[in-house]
């Protein structure tokens, strides 16, 4: 049986590509919250987020979001073809392109940024890293949106098995 749906595009192109960053960001969060040394406080809970919901992370599966769901749109036989929804689906998926490209290279200078901060223990680093994982937060937003929009406006749907 060939079902394709919208719930299983939305599993196989969104769930399983943010499985790390989810499954990432809920060990790490339990990890620390069970630790017997860990103190509740306001302070506390905003850093364990914040380290435990990784931006590096979130951004690499972002990237690949782009990336394939951007392979998926041109896979995908236009119903009425015709030159101006070629030309709308030739500019999406160029935006699809260049947001998995700028996801890409943000995870780049988010693991650098993060490597220095985290592993080498150099401070002056910090603000840089907070100020790019914000960003980063915010251009991944702005792609899932997109991701979105493009799925419903081109009805795209998956076969999960």
């Amino acid at each position: 049986m060939n079902v394709k749906t919208k719930f299983n595009w939305w599993i196989v192109y969104i769930l399983i590509p943010l499985l790390p960053f989810l499954l990432g960001g809920f060990i790490r969060t339990c990890i620390i919250l069970t630790s017997p040394n860990y103190v509740f406080s306001v302070c506390n809970v905003i850093k364990t987020l914040y380290f435990s919901w990784d931006a590096v992370t979130l951004s690499f599966s972002i990237s690949i979001i782009a990336f394939v769901v951007k392979n998926n749109l041109l896979e995908n036989p236009l119903t009425l073809p015709n030159e101006d929804r070629e030309r709308d689906l030739a500019n999406n998926s160029s935006k699809l392109f260049w947001l998995g490209f700028f996801n890409l290279v943000f995870f780049a200078i988010l693991l650098y940024a993060h490597t220095q901060y985290m592993e080498l223990n150099k401070t002056d680093v910090r603000n840089t890293h907070v100020c790019f994982s914000l960003f980063a937060y915010c251009i991944c937003f702005y792609t899932m949106r997109e991701v979105y929009c493009i799925q419903n406006n081109y009805n795209l749907t998956a076969k999960f098995l």
